[in-house]
């Protein structure tokens, strides 16, 4: 299956969230889901917070390992400063969760977008960030 990622950055808040549609089957759906982030992520020229809204996103039990080695790598392009997940699909939440403990590479999980904006909010107030 085809994976295609909307992407929309909100100006006011200075937030992309990444809207991911379809199923990770295979290697070539992560590495075209894999790719989409880092072209749209790299326009920036800078890194950028992010809202991951995953509700139409959905894995493959045997894709899990492979795609989370694939999300690692994407948090660690220095792409993403402040990230957070929203309604992950279950496997999909085990597959981020198992790559977060293997790799160190948070990606906390929050009910809303609304949550997750003031989340982002007030890690950027910890930082002394505005």
């Amino acid at each position: 299956m085809t994976v295609t990622v909307d992407f929309k950055h909100d100006a006011h808040h200075n937030i992309v969230i990444a809207s991911p549609h379809g199923k990770i089957e295979t290697e070539e759906d992560c590495q075209s889901w894999f790719n989409q982030y880092l072209n749209y992520f790299r326009r920036f020229g800078r890194q950028v917070d992010v809202i991951f809204a995953l509700g139409d996103l959905s894995i493959d039990g045997q894709m899990m390992t492979r795609w989370g080695e694939y999300r690692v790598a994407l948090m660690t392009e220095n792409l993403v400063r402040f990230s957070y997940r929203v309604k992950p699909q279950t496997l999909l939440s085990i597959a981020t969760t198992l790559s977060i403990v293997k790799s160190k590479t948070p990606n906390p999980e929050k009910g809303s977008i609304e949550e997750a904006i003031a989340a982002i909010k007030a890690d950027r107030a910890k930082a002394g960030i505005k």
